[in-house]
C-alpha cells in the first residue's frame, strides 16, 4: 500500500505504560528506532522522536512515556503535562494526528477518563474530535480470545460501553 502524495506527517503517540507505543512507532516507521520492552515495565523514560522517508514523504513519530498513567495525583498530572508539552515541541507547527494507544483488552476506568480530560485541558477541548485516532494494540491477543467466539473486531467495538 502506498501513501498518497502530500506533505510531511507528524504523529504524536500517547498511551499508558505497556500499551505498545514504542512498538507501534517502530511499525509505522518500518525500523527499530524506539526501545521496546517485552515485560510490562516502561522502556521509555523520556520523549523520543523518529523519522522515516516513506513514499517520498517524511513521517515523524513522537513517542512519549506513560503519559496516561495519571493515577489522579497532582505529581502524576504535572509529569503528564510536562511530557505532553515537551512532545509538542518536537512538532512546532503542530501534529497531524494524536494516536491514542489502547491495549486490548482495556476497560474504561477513571484513570482513562482522567487522561482524556487532561488531554482536552492541555491540547484543547476539541482535540479528540479534530486529531485523535484510537489505535488498539495487542491484536494477536484479540484474535486468540475472540476466535472461539467468532466475533469480529467491528462487532466487539459496537458492544463496548464507556468509551
Amino acid at each position: 500500500m502506498k501513501l498518497p502524495p502530500g506533505g510531511d506527517i507528524d504523529l504524536l503517540m500517547i498511551g499508558k505504560t505497556g500499551h505498545g507505543k514504542s512498538s507501534t512507532g517502530n511499525s509505522i516507521l518500518g525500523q527499530d528506532l524506539f526501545n521496546c520492552s517485552e515485560s510490562g515495565e516502561s522502556e521509555t523514560s523520556k520523549n523520543g522522536v523518529g523519522w522515516a522517508e516513506i513514499d517520498g514523504r517524511t513521517i515523524k513519530v513522537v513517542d512519549t512515556p506513560g503519559v496516561c498513567d495519571t493515577r489522579n495525583d497532582a505529581a502524576s498530572v504535572d509529569l503528564a503535562i510536562e511530557y505532553i508539552s515537551t512532545a509538542i515541541a518536537y512538532c512546532p507547527e503542530g501534529f497531524h494526528a494524536l494516536l491514542l494507544l489502547i491495549r486490548f483488552p482495556t476497560r474504561m476506568t477513571e484513570e482513562e477518563k482522567t487522561t482524556i480530560e487532561l488531554l482536552k485541558r492541555v491540547l484543547g477541548e476539541n482535540i479528540l474530535k479534530s486529531h485523535c485516532i484510537v489505535v488498539f494494540t495487542y491484536g494477536d491477543v484479540f484474535y486468540r480470545k475472540m476466535a472461539a467466539k467468532e466475533t469480529t473486531f467491528d462487532e466487539w467495538c459496537k458492544r463496548q460501553v464507556g468509551f
